[in-house]
């Protein structure tokens, strides 16, 4: 698939405000993904990078070659450009990974261009996140969203939920637990205007705690290995050894834990 029709989707995604719409162009692109173009439309679309880090930031965007033409750049080729540029270290690095960037940017189209940009920098802004990519695949491949939802949230990503979907079917997806050392998506609080809206969202009976305000944490434990995700799902392990050591002195010797941090 080329990275145009993305580009495309995200030109059209942004330009309504319908969340059907949305979903429905969303859908439409991903029915077109093949298996290896998937994972990366996922991504791509639901406004990341595969990679977490690049090492490129706004500096090595400020100044960008001419655009292409006409556009030629496959999803594969320009993943495999950000794979190159996550794994440059050293000496020389810098240099290299601009050179890499140039070369790529250099081969985009201007709308091209700006998409590639926007998922660099995280700021896409079409509206189109995780949860509205979700229900777009979910409608292309035909997937009840919930097991959908439940698949990306206990994998910790929708685009290994989708990689398994491509792969290996319905089924596979259904059959997702939770894994000890595998980051769960966190659940989000939900916020209401007041506290009878709170109520009659929540249902009876309903109890109200003091707000006790830190680092939201997950901790996974199996023996005496310990793994501390942050709420993005970056594991902060080394950044919290009194942590660490007090799971270590549960008596579980399995557990996942969610909650907050303080000092």
């Amino acid at each position: 698939m080329l990275l145009d029709r993305l580009a495309e989707t995200w030109t059209a995604v942004a330009a309504t405000r319908s969340r059907n719409a949305k979903r429905d162009l969303l859908a439409a692109t991903l029915a077109d993904a093949g298996p290896d173009d998937l994972e990366i439309a996922v991504s791509y679309l639901g406004g990341a990078l595969r990679q977490r880090r690049t090492g490129l930031g706004w500096r090595g965007l400020a100044e960008l070659p001419e655009p292409a033409a006409t556009p030629i750049l496959t999803l594969l080729e320009v993943d495999a450009a950000f794979e190159l540029m996550a794994g440059l270290s050293g000496p020389g690095s810098s240099t290299r990974r601009t050179a890499v960037a140039a070369e790529l940017f250099g081969q985009a189209t201007a709308r091209e261009q700006a998409f590639l940009r926007g998922l660099v920098l995280g700021d896409l802004r079409q509206g189109a996140m995780d949860a509205l990519v979700q229900e777009g695949l979910a409608k292309a491949y035909a997937v009840d969203l919930a097991v959908l939802r439940r698949a990306a949230m206990l994998l910790s990503s929708t685009t290994e939920a989708a990689r398994l979907l491509v792969r290996e079917g319905r089924d596979a997806l259904a059959a997702v637990g939770p894994t000890v050392g595998t980051g769960v998506q966190p659940m989000l609080a939900a916020s209401a205007p007041d506290p009878s809206s709170a109520l009659a969202k929540v249902g009876s009976p309903a109890y109200a705690d003091v707000k006790l305000d830190g680092i939201r944490v997950q901790v996974h434990r199996l023996g005496d290995e310990v793994r501390i995700f942050s709420r993005s799902l970056d594991d902060i392990t080394e950044r919290l050894p009194e942590v660490v050591e007090a799971v270590r002195e549960l008596p579980a010797r399995e557990l996942v834990l969610d909650g907050e941090v303080l000092a």
